[in-house]
């Protein structure tokens, strides 16, 4: 992953407010402190010339390891512009192998110490304590000595020597370059450092040694970058998954139970799911009703709408405990709603069925009445009423099942049969009794349109929805 940072820069805006020019005083200065003016300083002293070697003139001598003679080196170069430009007669010299020659430039120093002619020394050190004999005798006879490019630590009168070339800190920087280029290039790399070079060049050693602690710090401080932004990133994802909540199940949202910018815990509910395709259904059912009910019992459902056909389904739980204060129980069962007829929160009307006895007599619920513990049925018998106490069995919304007490085609009084007394007439209604009068007409007790008892399966159901 290519991280990029971003830095921001604040740039200040400067106005230039117009001012007027300002006469500006002049002079020169003629002399210096010390009394004596620029030409007087500019001369050559009568005694430059006749430096250590009072001939006249100032001969210097560079030496150095360097393969070829070294006169490609840069060091030559500087040294030769510097002495055209001062009249000074410079001897270069070094070894003249194909390869770095330290012996044979110590051998070339040793016989240049012994030149009178010589009025100072400029020499590469690349091995540390092979020089010291050298210095000794420069010193002796008073020529100055100076180092380039590499020198020994432990040279003798080090401090009294001129030491030349690039400090460490320019190799530093070179490693960090390194270290960038490799970071931009995005795939990787390898920075490749000796351990340490040939005769012990120690200027060059802790050059190297700047370059490659400069590269490993840049390095490290990359990879302390990197690591941080994964752990922002680490940090990010943790805060997306938060704002990310996925619903355990599929399903359309119907309330939103907190405020946008409420601060939520984990466990809190946040929106409420209703998933339609599959809808449960519950019941409260009475306790009395609770002992006939069966998981896998059929249910008929039937919506409040008049027009849509009733659904078939099967009691999937009961649940195993009464509410103590309406002496319910829930009853739950689970229909297929492909088409969305059944809407969260709707109410419907569940019919479940508990028992079942085909070829049974049944009669119209509203035919049965109670005296007491006892069931009675008014059935009209030569137009006249006579009372039958019966036992009643299965029964479902519209009939009531008979198991004795009556027999199969006798018709009995549906309506009106409050009223009713033994031998009392009994007719069948040619029309409907006006709204807030009895049954009864033409003096009678009551008059009712008589039903036949009839065989039919009968089906004890008990009733609730939700």
């Amino acid at each position: 992953m290519l991280l990029k940072l971003a830095l921001p820069i604040f740039v200040g805006v400067v106005g230039f407010a117009a001012t007027s020019a300002m006469a500006q005083s002049t002079g020169s200065v003629d002399k210096a402190v010390g009394g004596y003016n620029f030409d007087e300083a500019a001369k050559e002293n009568a005694a430059t010339k006749k430096f250590n070697s009072d001939d006249g003139k100032l001969t210097f001598a560079i030496i150095t390891h360097t393969a070829g003679n070294g006169f490609f080196d840069p060091t030559y170069v500087g040294a030769k512009v510097a002495a055209d430009l001062f009249g000074v007669n410079l001897i270069m010299l070094g070894s003249e192998a194909p390869v770095d020659d330290i012996p044979r430039e110590l051998e070339i120093l040793n016989q240049i110490i012994q030149d009178p002619t010589i009025d100072g020394i400029i020499l590469t050190t690349p091995q540390s304590g092979a020089y010291d004999d050298i210095v000794a005798k420069a010193s002796e006879r008073g020529i100055p000595v100076a180092t380039t490019n590499s020198f020994d630590p432990i040279i003798k009168n080090r401090n009294q020597i001129s030491h030349t070339g690039q400090d460490a800190s320019a190799a530093a920087i070179g490693g960090e370059a390194m270290a960038d280029c490799v970071l931009a290039a995005g795939k990787g790399g390898s920075i490749i450092f000796p351990n340490t070079t040939t005769l012990g060049n120690v200027e060059v050693n802790n050059r190297i040694t700047a370059a490659f602690q400069a590269t490993v710090k840049k390095l490290e401080a990359a990879g302390a970058m990197i690591a941080q932004s994964a752990a922002a990133l680490r940090t990010a994802t943790v805060v997306r998954d938060y704002v990310t909540i996925e619903a355990p199940s599929q399903g359309y949202v119907v309330k939103r139970l907190v405020a946008p910018g409420v601060l939520v815990q984990p466990g809190m509910a946040i929106l409420k799911i209703a998933r339609i395709d599959r809808v449960r259904l519950q019941a409260n059912v009475g306790e009395r009703d609770l002992a006939g009910i069966r998981v896998g019992a059929p249910v008929v459902v039937r919506s409040l709408a008049a027009d849509q056909a009733a659904l078939p389904a099967r009691v999937t739980s009961v649940f195993p405990f009464v509410d103590q204060g309406s002496r319910t129980a829930v009853v739950e069962a689970l229909v297929e709603n492909p088409t969305r007829r059944l809407l969260p929160g709707q109410y419907v009307a569940m019919t479940i069925v508990i028992g079942e006895r085909p070829g049974a007599l049944t009669v119209p619920r509203a035919a049965v009445g109670r005296l007491g513990r006892a069931s009675i049925v008014w059935v009209a018998r030569d137009g006249l009423a006579e009372r039958r106490e019966v036992v009643t069995g299965l029964e479902n919304a519209d009939r009531l099942e008979i198991k004795s007490g009556l027999a199969e085609g006798e018709r009995v009084v549906v309506r009106g049969r409050e009223g009713l007394y033994v031998g009392a007439r009994v007719v069948e209604a040619r029309r409907a009794t006006p709204p807030g009068q009895s049954g009864a007409r033409d003096g009678l007790p009551g008059t009712a349109p008589p039903a036949p008892a009839e065989r039919a399966p009968a089906k004890e159901t008990t009733h609730g929805g939700h």
